[in-house]
């Protein structure tokens, strides 16, 4: 780590200290996350095991709700799908091959139509997430423009990208406040304070839920006023100095040089809640 000035040097000492003293079994996630990369400087992968039960359920809800505005369009490409395969499976009882589609248009057809019904059952696959994201092939390219309705573009729904932004929380600015200068639980509020902005995906082999990031301090987010992800201390250290924390942390921790974190839910991809389930 780079020679530390005199106030870097109060800012280590007073998170050692309190490191020292502190009741790690009893602190918020975001804390002791924290603690464990900073004080302890493990270098582990950080995983499912890092959080509660509820921050893990709050996880999948966060990923989930992402794709409630997809109901209508996925419903509208279901039928033009479903009608096209069944117009298809006519055409090849009768021999018509005027009337047959190409086998792979069929076959994306058919994967579409798969992972739209595994959605509307209240699971995500990988397979939806390719077609969320707006990830294009001929045959959908084309399934998508017959599909739309006058002088609305289905493809343009499909642009849900796999990846969480702090504005996915849907915090305000002293709810974020808060987390970082109170013993806040709150689940949300630890996953936005610990993992921040990260990349999904769902486990082919388990069907799980797949959080991918790296835990390190990037002091350009700071200069943005971005909400900071990765740490919260006690208010005693979190007021004036914060920004000298945060200087702090991007030494021990600059970006690029962080704990790598492979969190998974262990269970099938994030349950879509009720209330959008159609």
């Amino acid at each position: 780590m780079a020679e530390e000035n005199t106030a870097e040097q109060f800012v280590g000492n007073a998170i050692r200290l309190y490191s020292r003293y502190a009741d790690r079994k009893t602190m918020p996630t975001n804390r002791r996350v924290f603690l464990e990369s900073i004080v302890d400087k493990r270098r582990d992968p950080i995983t499912e095991a890092s959080f509660t039960p509820n921050e893990i359920i709050e996880l999948s809800k966060l990923v989930s709700n992402k794709y409630s505005p997809l109901h209508e369009k996925t419903d509208q490409y279901a039928t033009y799908l479903q009608n096209e395969l069944t117009s298809h499976a006519a055409a090849v009882k009768a021999k018509n091959r005027d009337k047959m589609m190409y086998p792979e248009f069929v076959a994306q057809y058919q994967k579409d139509l798969s992972a739209i019904n595994s959605f509307r059952a209240g699971k995500l696959t990988q397979d939806f997430l390719a077609l969320a994201s707006g990830e294009q092939t001929p045959a959908r390219d084309s399934a998508m423009r017959y599909a739309s309705t006058a002088g609305k573009n289905l493809q343009d729904a499909f642009n849900i990208k796999p990846y969480i932004t702090y504005s996915d929380y849907g915090q305000n600015r002293d709810e974020v406040t808060a987390a970082h200068s109170t013993a806040s639980t709150d689940p949300r509020a630890m996953l936005r304070t610990t993992l921040g902005q990260f990349n999904y995906a769902v486990d082919p082999k388990t069907g799980g839920l797949v959080v991918t990031d790296n835990y390190d301090f990037n002091a350009s987010n700071l200069a943005a006023g971005q909400p900071l992800s990765e740490t919260n201390l006690p208010e005693e250290l979190g007021g004036g100095l914060y920004s000298v924390i945060r200087q702090y942390a991007g030494q021990v921790l600059p970006p690029g040089t962080g704990r790598p974190v492979r969190v998974q839910t262990n269970a099938l991809a994030p349950p879509i809640q009720n209330s959008f389930v159609r």
